[in-house]
């Protein structure tokens, strides 16, 4: 399994470290176990959560060439909360793409452009804006498999920040 493809071979890993506890509510910890990071010892790296998230989806874009990013002042503007900092630079305006002040409109067109193969991340500023793209999610992308008796499927990922601290 993953534990004999890193190399592990039934050790245990454990961390050097534990997460502080002022920052662990802001920040993503994780244990490194590929060997290009100190020969499959585990390494503790403290990221904030925004970082961990731009990495994801940054890792994903690089993997995927059907991967791309759909939302307000997410390229030139680098996100609400800086999020999606260098993702424009990295992989263009093809890829990374602004969008108007209109929720069903960039939910809708997620929606079409999954069912068509590719693979949307749609970012909102606030959770607080999604409710006027409610129907195109509960009425378009939850029902397109069923609906399309499994011809059509609708693989996008919606990502909203909510409250105090939001990333």
């Amino acid at each position: 399994g993953v534990r004999q493809s890193l190399g592990l071979r039934g050790r245990e890993v454990k961390p050097r470290r534990l997460p502080h506890t002022k920052t662990c509510a802001t920040h993503f910890y994780c244990v490194s176990l590929r060997p290009e990071f100190g020969n499959n010892k585990s390494i503790m790296r403290t990221i904030q959560y925004r970082q961990a998230i731009c990495e994801a989806m940054s890792e994903e874009m690089r993997r995927d060439d059907r991967v791309f990013l759909l939302g307000e002042e997410v390229a030139e503007y680098n996100g609400a909360y800086k999020v999606t900092e260098g993702l424009w630079a990295k992989h263009g305006d093809k890829r990374v793409i602004d969008t108007p002040i209109s929720e069903s409109l960039f939910v809708g067109l997620g929606v079409g452009m999954a069912a068509g193969g590719l693979r949307p991340v749609i970012e909102y500023q606030f959770m607080g804006f999604l409710y006027p793209a409610l129907d195109q999610l509960a009425n378009h992308a939850s029902r397109m498999r069923t609906r399309t008796r499994g011809r059509l499927t609708c693989p996008m990922v919606v990502r909203a920040p909510y409250g105090g601290g939001v990333h």
